[in-house]
């Protein structure tokens, strides 16, 4: 078994290398290497990649950073991370949900040697984990393409043979709806559900559409064709209906046996459906275009529904990052809206901020078949894959190109 290992500070290094030996003995683990693998220079690395990562302690200025570079050259190796016991106690959880890997304490043995035995057997039996990842894609101001974005981490995904669905809760524009083309039968079956509020698990296959071109891999949950049956998804639009967040949440853990992964367009109009699919949410996408009045609107209505919630999880902001769509080519650099989200004091410091470059050809997108990812042109495709395999990390045969990631700049900016 090979264990690869990234710690800046050598002292730190040591002590790390040291315990990992201890909990591979713990483990009962024959023929482990732990190996230190410089991830400036992983050529050697990558015909034969390690089957456990760990980030030392004296990494944890750089987390971030070093966490997207591993999942980007070890696509869907587990990474652990290792911090120092203080740290752990303080950060320890927040940091589990925002990245989604392994924390553990330098001092906790146990939870290291747990922590190979599961990777072991996972590469044994060849299981992918996070089956089922809901990912929310939001947005607080209208027309910065927040459905452009969830189309195109969808279609790539898909593109990567995974297992996507789409599901469009936007109904002030259902656009996911229409792009894939899903027919009135399963518009209908959306509303006898939305009047039960629940989606049999064996029944969910009556709302899925697949989507052209892209195989089976690529499918969508649509809208009522009627925009007074789906108006917010309020129970009381739909007279004798329960409340629409019993469907939210019904199809969303319908859904999760048989897709990778789950892409919900959050509603516009922050009806009771987003709020109902916020807390099921693994991660949220918050996104902004490059204008600076649709940032500050966008981050002043945050500040809003946040102030103004009585729930803690549907404004879990462990959960989140932001994404500055250049939708307009008027780009506003994201230093400056680093700054406003420190301002804000709302996200976490591990909070991610990437970037989509401007794109003539993706804003194009709307034929089915053709999502933004599909049609745009190369730096901006890089992006994407790049944010979508930071996201859920998989396999793919292009080279990772540029996307901007600022969690240092905001860690400082908080501070």
């Amino acid at each position: 078994m090979k264990i690869g290992i990234v710690d800046l500070r050598p002292e730190s290094r040591a002590a790390l290398m040291g315990r990992i030996n201890l909990a591979v003995d713990e483990a009962g683990i024959k023929d482990a290497s732990v190996v230190e693998i410089n991830l400036n220079e992983p050529a050697e690395h990558r015909i034969s990649p390690p089957e456990a990562f760990f980030i030392g302690p004296g990494a944890y200025s750089r987390l971030a950073e070093l966490i997207e570079e591993t999942r980007s050259i070890f696509n869907d190796v587990p990474i652990a991370l290792v911090l120092e016991n203080e740290i752990y106690s303080n950060r320890g959880v927040s940091l589990r949900k925002r990245y989604n890997v392994a924390v553990m304490p330098l001092g906790d043995l146990a939870h290291m040697a747990g922590f190979l035995i599961d990777c072991q057997a996972a590469n044994q039996a060849g299981v992918s984990s996070g089956a089922g990842l809901v990912v929310g894609i939001a947005q607080l101001k209208g027309g910065v393409g927040a459905t452009s974005v969830a189309c195109a981490l969808g279609a790539c995904w898909a593109r990567n043979d995974l297992n996507v669905v789409l599901v469009d809760l936007d109904d002030v524009n259902p656009q996911i709806t229409s792009w894939a083309r899903i027919n009135s039968q399963r518009r209908d079956m959306v509303v006898e559900f939305l009047r039960r509020g629940q989606v049999p698990m064996d029944r969910v296959n009556e709302l899925i559409a697949p989507v052209e071109s892209f195989a089976g891999k690529l499918t969508a949950v649509g809208q009522p064709i009627l925009y007074n049956e789906s108006f917010h998804f309020k129970a009381d639009v739909l007279e004798g209906a329960v409340s629409s967040s019993s469907y939210v949440s019904s199809l969303l853990n319908a859904l999760k046996p048989d897709f990778d992964i789950i892409v919900v367009d959050l509603g516009r109009s922050w009806g009771v459906a987003t709020f109902a699919a916020l807390p099921i949410c693994k991660l949220v996408l918050l996104v902004t275009d490059d204008d600076g009045m649709s940032v500050r609107q966008t981050l002043d209505n945050l500040y809003r529904l946040k102030s103004e919630s009585g729930n803690s999880g549907e404004f879990d902001f462990t959960k989140w990052n932001v994404l500055l769509n250049a939708y307009t080519g008027r780009l506003i650099s994201p230093e400056v809206l680093a700054q406003e989200i420190a301002q804000m004091n709302l996200l976490p410091p591990e909070a991610s901020l990437y970037t989509i470059p401007f794109t003539e050809k993706g804003r194009q997108w709307g034929a089915p078949g053709n999502s933004l990812y599909d049609l745009a042109e190369d730096s901006c495709r890089q992006s994407i894959i790049r944010i979508a395999s930071n996201l859920y990390p998989f396999g793919h045969a292009e080279e990772p190109g540029l996307v901007n990631k600022l969690m240092g700049k905001v860690r400082q900016l908080v501070k």
